[in-house]
């Protein structure tokens, strides 16, 4: 690391001096605007009929993770979110198969980056998540997500 400096330093070291600077209205990371063009040109149009929303899912964080047993979940569990518009999955990982009558179109093969990974967040309406870096990255990119804790 260049530096070390406590958290409690921090607004000082920024020069923060008012509290309306942490409003948390502002999204704080914002996507490429090509690689959200090519998400949208490559993606959007072949999967969305456009009067639905555009559901991000993410129901299985990292299998190392010491919590994962109550973290994740299974593909069978958000089922009921088809109803509400076309699912793409945002996880590297899917080793279970649809139910049946499900569809979701997993893209992530395309999440070379964390930049490619945020320019496809910024082209879906909301995200559905697990605790996961998905769920941090769609919170500072200002996106409205549902986080399901254990």
């Amino acid at each position: 690391f260049d530096e070390h400096i406590s958290l409690m330093d921090l607004p000082c070291v920024l020069n923060v001096t008012k509290e309306e600077a942490f409003n948390g209205n502002e999204p704080y990371i914002t996507s490429h605007p090509l690689l959200k063009r090519e998400w949208e040109n490559n993606v959007g149009n072949a999967c969305t009929d456009g009067k639905k929303l555009n559901i991000g899912v993410c129901w299985k964080g990292s299998s190392s993770h010491a919590n994962d047993h109550n973290r994740s979940m299974s593909m069978h569990d958000i089922t009921p979110l088809a109803e509400s518009g076309t699912l793409f999955g945002l996880m590297k990982e899917v080793d279970e198969k649809a139910p049946d009558g499900l569809t979701i179109y997993n893209v992530s093969a395309g999440f070379v980056t964390a930049e490619h990974t945020a320019a496809f967040v910024d082209t879906l309406d909301v995200i559905v998540t697990v605790d996961s870096f998905i769920a941090h990255l769609a919170g500072a990119m200002g996106k409205k997500v549902y986080l399901l804790l254990p």
